[in-house]
């Protein structure tokens, strides 16, 4: 709740803001670079952090009755360093850290540690150079299994052993096509990706992923901006040891944020996400909403 409240007042601030601030001469003062790909000799370093809690149980549409008064709160950083090498290619290294807090009829428990690490390359297929350009940009990442398993011998970890877990166990493959576009004070952005994921070492696998997202992004007065986002998933049945599980969903999110310029070099952008439609094949804890706070740094 007071992460909740904390958003608000971000959002309020940066609406103060917005009507207190004078007109200024470029109305893409608040975007670092256009385009998707970052040119050559560019980096930026990125601070994005995550925080959710899942205190109620959903199936289908439905919420359940949570029947072992379970909870999972979820706090996650995500260090990321992008850099840009030319030829319209860039990369960029995440590093996660991440604090998992679980509490059932049994007990409660906590985990705390390095997540699994991702490594992007990006590629730049298109980019019109016009004083309202649009670009295009394949992006490809691989995930390492680098999460920290759930090491703990209390009765949390003895009912629900994997419940504590911070990674996935396995390596996963996404692939990801994005579309830019900006004019005037407007920013439109379209991306769609595919992800699989392999086998990991307590024989699970992810079912895979297809995802979609639509994003509009308008810039106020200066070094301002506020976005609105929607993003569907759909993610397929997982495998146990060979054998397909009921646990496919289809999910709709819609987001919420608002960003600015603390400085030159220096960006933020504070958002808040909601699901407007969920169907889940199985009957699980799944969140409300989630909090994302992203610092962007121009190195």
């Amino acid at each position: 709740m007071k992460k909740m409240l904390l958003v608000i007042a971000l959002t309020a601030m940066s609406m103060c803001q917005i009507l207190m601030a004078q007109e200024v001469k470029d109305p893409n003062c608040p975007n670092p670079f256009k385009g998707l790909i970052l040119p050559k000799g560019k980096t930026i370093f990125i601070s994005k952090t995550m925080y959710f809690k899942k205190e109620n149980y959903y199936k289908g549409s439905t919420k359940e009755t949570n029947p072992m008064n379970q909870a999972v709160t979820m706090w996650r950083e995500n260090l990321m360093l992008r850099h840009g090498f030319g030829h319209n290619i860039s990369a960029k290294l995440q590093i996660p850290v991440a604090h998992k807090h679980v509490e059932t009829k049994f007990g409660k428990d906590d985990n705390f540690g390095l997540a699994d690490i991702q490594v992007f390359f990006e590629y730049g297929l298109w980019a019109q150079k016009t004083a309202e350009p649009w670009a295009l940009a394949a992006f490809y990442s691989i995930t390492l299994p680098t999460g920290k398993d759930n090491t703990s011998s209390s009765p949390v970890s003895s009912t629900k052993p994997y419940m504590m877990d911070i990674g996935q166990g396995a390596f996963a493959n996404r692939l990801e096509l994005k579309l830019r576009k900006d004019f005037g004070r407007n920013n439109f952005f379209v991306s769609s990706s595919y992800r699989i994921a392999a086998e990991g070492n307590r024989k699970e696998k992810d079912g895979d992923e297809r995802s979609s997202t639509l994003s509009y992004t308008r810039y106020f007065l200066k070094y301002m901006s506020a976005k609105t986002e929607l993003t569907g998933t759909i993610v397929a049945d997982s495998k146990t040891d060979g054998a397909t599980q009921n646990d496919g969903s289809k999910t709709v999110d819609w987001l919420f944020g608002v960003g600015g310029r603390i400085w030159s070099d220096l960006s933020y952008d504070a958002s808040i996400e909601f699901p407007i439609y969920r169907h889940y094949d199985y009957c699980g804890l799944e969140p409300d909403f989630k909090l994302f706070l992203k610092l962007v740094y121009s190195l």
